[in-house]
């Protein structure tokens, strides 16, 4: 009962363990998290709910102590660690993200409680995805920015997959972070999992699973970078839910460096040259300019 009150109230987003002895405190957490953990065998995909039970008994212990949660937190080194969906909170406004486009799941309903917590970054919450991903293009388009979605797993990403060929083939800017179930379930029938990197591959610029924590910043430094660089495109995130429930390390990279991806911006001299030369013997000259001349500020 107390395993099914756990799971119930936190389907619900409600911390509070109703009927757990001293519910409010450190044991009743623990108590709740082993009742979850025995439930493993009837809900296999919701293990996650575990994790996020012990988070939750670690900030109940640093406050006791007097701490923060998650910030008092420290590695070896007296770094403090924070959470991955606190890292990818920070990481999108050190990338100068203001607007995101994002509807919430269970898979990623930790990252929209950060974003709702810090409050910097206005959150659009359309009535499907498929309306999300296209608003995202817009703004790209519109501001020369790069586009950022947020959906949960399953239904949720695969309901991008027309708004990222379109982006794709319109080299749009956007920045797509997927839910995903915790890695050990991932290619195993899990409620809601998808191969969504395999199935976009042919329609975003790049796609990628994170599957470490000390990955993850490096990761969303890259897709920002691989995104706006050369010609822009979509570039899709998957994040699995145990991954961004790990503590790690608070740094986001400041420079990027992907070897074997180095955008030629260069403009070759010989052919500038027979342009300039076509151009002042011209009579009528037309210049045919697609959207990406707009988005390049030339």
């Amino acid at each position: 009962m107390l395993g099914a009150s756990f799971l119930f109230h936190r389907e619900l987003r409600s911390y509070e363990i109703k009927n757990a002895p001293h519910g409010s405190h450190c044991g009743g957490v623990e108590a709740a998290a082993e009742a979850a953990r025995r439930r493993r065998r009837i809900l296999p995909n919701r293990i996650f709910y575990i994790a996020d039970g012990y988070v939750r008994q670690s900030r109940c212990l640093t406050r006791k102590h007097g701490g923060v949660g998650e910030r008092n937190v420290e590695g070896g080194n007296g770094m403090r660690k924070i959470s991955g969906n606190k890292l990818l909170v920070k990481a999108l406004k050190e990338e100068g993200v203001d607007t995101l486009f994002g509807y919430p799941g269970a898979c990623t309903i930790d990252i929209s409680d950060e974003l709702y917590k810090q409050g910097d970054i206005k959150v659009i919450l359309p009535r499907h995805e498929q309306a999300l991903v296209h608003e995202a293009d817009a703004y790209a388009r519109s501001t020369g920015k790069v586009g950022v979605c947020l959906v949960t797993s399953g239904p949720g990403a695969t309901n991008l997959v027309t708004g990222l060929a379109t982006a794709n083939y319109d080299s749009v800017p956007l920045v797509c972070f997927t839910g995903q179930v915790a890695r050990h379930l991932i290619g195993n029938d899990a409620f809601q999992e998808v191969d969504i990197v395999g199935i976009t591959r042919s329609i975003t610029k790049y796609g990628v699973t994170v599957h470490r924590r000390e990955e993850l910043g490096r990761i969303i430094k890259e897709a920002f970078y691989i995104a706006r660089s050369g010609k822009p495109g979509p570039v899709l995130v998957d994040l699995p839910k145990d991954v961004m429930g790990e503590l790690g390390s608070p740094e986001y990279p400041k420079e990027v460096n992907i070897r074997g991806y180095k955008p030629n911006t260069n403009v070759h001299i010989g052919q500038l040259k027979r342009a300039v030369k076509l151009l002042n013997h011209a009579k009528k000259p037309l210049f045919p300019a697609g959207g990406g001349v707009n988005i390049a500020g030339a």
